[in-house]
């Protein structure tokens, strides 16, 4: 079974980023350290390298 996160919450800007200064940044930045490595492969620098399953399930994860 997945393990689960606390919701954050996390600002944008009116250019689609996250504002570093909201209060649900750490956490963001915590999760995604946490479920990338699990998902796609660290190792292939290139985003267009990636395994296109692969995106989609960290997609999934992020969504979820």
């Amino acid at each position: 079974m997945a393990k689960s996160f606390k919701p954050q919450v996390v600002e944008v800007s009116v250019r689609g980023r996250i504002d570093g200064a909201c209060k649900g940044k750490i956490s963001w930045d915590d999760t995604i350290r946490l479920i990338t490595p699990r998902v796609v492969d660290v190792f292939i620098v290139h985003v267009r390298d990636q395994n296109l399953i692969d995106m989609v399930d960290l997609h999934q994860l992020m969504d979820d």
